[in-house]
């Protein structure tokens, strides 16, 4: 029969620089530092990192940290400045003004004038 995962773990060397010198100074190895990339959804957190670390931590890698850059990005892109550069950018990119004074707007346009539209009226909203 197949070892157990756990019993292949503990019988596979220990993966060190130099196990030789971490062995007579008690020092661990590196350190780790385990990443959750943008963009997950901020309603569904990633349960495996804090898995995995508890599981590095109890076998001897304590320096072991999470980093969430899913939440600094959202931090990041939902930041009043973050949000004044992007409302600049799209009355830059979509005047809404350009629309004024006509009758009907073709279809294809349709997307840009919405989002100009929903710019203008939602932003300072948003931003606040």
């Amino acid at each position: 029969m197949a070892p157990s995962i756990e019993e292949a773990l503990e019988d596979a060397p220990k993966a060190t620089p130099n196990a030789a010198h971490n062995e007579s100074h008690n020092e661990q190895p590196f350190a780790v530092t385990l990443l959750f990339p943008p963009q997950g959804h901020f309603t569904q957190p990633y349960l495996a990192l804090p898995c995995l670390k508890a599981w590095l931590v109890e076998h001897g890698v304590p320096d072991t940290q999470i980093i969430d850059a899913n939440i600094e990005a959202y931090e990041h892109f939902l930041s009043a400045d973050y949000l004044h550069k992007a409302k600049a950018r799209v009355a830059e990119r979509l005047p809404l003004e350009r629309w004024s004074g006509t009758d009907s707007i073709p279809f294809e346009e349709l997307g840009a004038w919405r989002a100009a539209a929903e710019s203008r009226a939602s932003a300072d909203g948003l931003i606040e």
